[in-house]
Order: C-alpha cells, then structure tokens, then sequence
C-alpha cells in the first residue's frame, strides 16, 4: 500500500457514540483520503433517486427495519453514514449494520423491499 496506513483499532466512533465502518487510511492528500474499508453488512433499498426528496422513502424503509420492523422487533443501533448511489440505473441507500452483529444475528426485515447484503472490503 502506497504512504503511510494508519490502522483505527477496533470500530471508530462519530460524535454522539454513533458507529461507523472501521477503515485504514491507505493515502492522505491535502483534501481527501484514501480508505480501505473492512467488510459489513448494510440494510439496503432501491430509491426513486439520488436526490434528498426521491430518496426519503427509503431511508424510512430502512429506518423501520432498525427500529423494529423486522422478524424479531428487535432494535439495531443507527450507524453513520447512510450511504447513496447509482449502479446500472439504479438508485441505492444503504445503512451499514453494526459491527458486532453478525448476518446470521441480524433479525429478517419485514419489508422484503429491505435487503440484507454482505459488503466486501474495499475503496
């Protein structure tokens, strides 16, 4: 790996104790950086699009599942950042899961709109 990595030990954190994605810095430049993320888990819906309006639908999809709309009506922590993106003319958001819950632990969603998908390590 190209300049210096820097190795988070364990989750890191956010303000607020929220949890985010464990990552190691591959590059720093003078405006961005360069992160290798670990695998997760992310709670998954199609939008009707990128923009905040379109997308609010599915952040509340989502939201319901870690709320308790699930199998279980068991509560899962809301982790940072929500995540948004094209792919082959789709629209995503995505919330990852945290950390500590396996796949298998993860209660089924409700709404079989919601997907649960393993994330593979990555840029």
């Amino acid at each position: 790996m190209a300049g210096r990595a820097a190795k988070l030990n364990g989750v890191k954190r956010m303000a607020r104790n929220v949890e985010e994605p464990a990552y190691t810095v591959v590059d720093t430049y003078a405006s961005f950086e360069v992160r290798l993320y670990e695998e997760t888990i992310q709670a998954r819906v199609r939008t009707d699009g990128q923009h905040y309006s379109n997308a609010t639908g599915g952040f509340r999809r989502i939201a319901g599942y870690i709320f308790g709309g699930n199998q279980r009506n068991q509560r899962i922590a809301m982790t940072a950042p929500v995540h948004m993106w094209a792919e082959d003319g789709e629209h995503w958001m995505a919330f990852t899961m945290p950390a500590a819950l396996s796949r298998e632990q993860l209660p089924a969603p409700n709404d079989e709109g919601v997907l649960l998908v393993s994330n593979l390590a990555g840029h």
